[in-house]
This record gives C-alpha cells, sequence and structure tokens, in this order.
C-alpha cells in the first residue's frame, strides 16, 4: 500500500509542478524505466510534458517507449537561448548529482524526493 501511496504522491506533485508552470516546457528526467512507470499504469498527463532527458547516448534522440514524446540530450536546452522550460529532476538518488549539474549550468529545475 505504502509503494501505490508514494507513486500516488508523487504523480501529483509532478502535475502541480506542471499546473503552476503552465506557461513552460516542462521535460522529466530520467528518461527511465521509473518514469514510463509513471507514466503507463497512472493517469499522468503526458500531454504537458515537452519531453525527457537523460544523458544515454542510447535514449537521446528517440520516442520514450509507450508515448510520442522525445528524449532529449541536457544539451537541447544548454543551446538554447530562450530559457522558458522547467525541469523536473524525479531520480531519486541520484537527483543530487543532475542537482549540481542544473546549478552549475544556470539551468531551471525543480526537485522531487529531496
Amino acid at each position: 500500500d505504502n509503494y501505490f501511496n508514494t507513486i500516488d504522491t508523487t504523480i501529483e506533485t509532478i502535475h502541480r509542478i506542471i499546473d503552476n508552470n503552465n506557461n513552460k516546457e516542462i521535460y522529466l528526467w530520467p528518461c527511465s524505466i521509473h518514469n514510463i512507470y509513471l507514466l503507463k499504469f497512472t493517469e499522468f498527463q503526458i500531454d504537458k510534458i515537452e519531453g525527457f532527458l537523460d544523458n544515454s547516448v542510447q535514449k537521446v534522440g528517440k520516442i520514450v517507449y509507450g508515448t510520442n514524446k522525445l528524449c532529449y540530450s541536457f544539451n537541447h536546452l544548454l543551446e538554447r537561448e530562450k530559457k522558458n522550460y522547467l525541469i523536473i529532476l524525479n531520480g531519486g538518488p541520484f537527483n543530487y548529482e543532475l542537482e549540481k549539474f542544473c546549478k552549475d549550468n544556470n539551468l531551471d529545475y525543480t526537485l522531487l524526493n529531496k
């Protein structure tokens, strides 16, 4: 029960973040089975995100399984002049590493599961 409650809370939090930033392109990190599970087996608002981010060359540039969304590299955002986006970091224990990367590169992000 606790596992599913955690998933429900995560989905609700992501939806609230999306709704509070509806003027921005939303990217979800990482492009992993964890986030794909959220999409496939819950009421996730996939149409409200621009795409996924990952640093795996096997994933970048490909359509994410079960969606019509692309997986992008962080360079996709670093190379842009317009910075009207928000990255949702949902990588659990790997969030720390990406939070530092986002801070160091002045990327707009929000952190889940602190």
